[in-house]
């Protein structure tokens, strides 16, 4: 059996199969993890820059770890509450945002 990992890293995110030996497994589910990929896939295909795609997947799996991305109503009170920076929630937003809008065309 293989298994598939979301690999955050310098050059973006991408899929590694059997990352080396006793890879970490990811704590975030199967179907949000595929759709954080997507999401940066969709970004990536659109023409946005590597570093761009690198900070939007970096705050996804950041909000994905302590929050349900799937209940919009959940993240916005999560980030409006979060002890950071304003700066810091708008990019937390600004990419929600990003995963909300791929993800609304995979539910139509």
């Amino acid at each position: 059996m293989t298994r598939c990992f979301i690999v955050w890293n310098d050059c973006g995110v991408g899929i590694a199969e059997d990352a080396g030996s006793n890879p970490a497994l990811s704590t975030l589910d199967e179907p949000c993890t595929s759709r954080i990929f997507k999401t940066i896939w969709e970004l990536k295909k659109k023409g946005r820059a590597e570093a761009t795609l690198l900070g939007i997947s970096k705050r996804l799996k950041q909000l994905a770890g302590e929050t349900d991305l799937d209940d919009p109503e959940a993240v916005r009170e999560h980030i409006a509450n979060k002890k950071v920076s304003n700066s810091f929630k708008e990019g937390l937003a600004i990419a929600y945002n990003h995963y909300v809008t791929v993800c609304a065309y995979e539910c139509a």
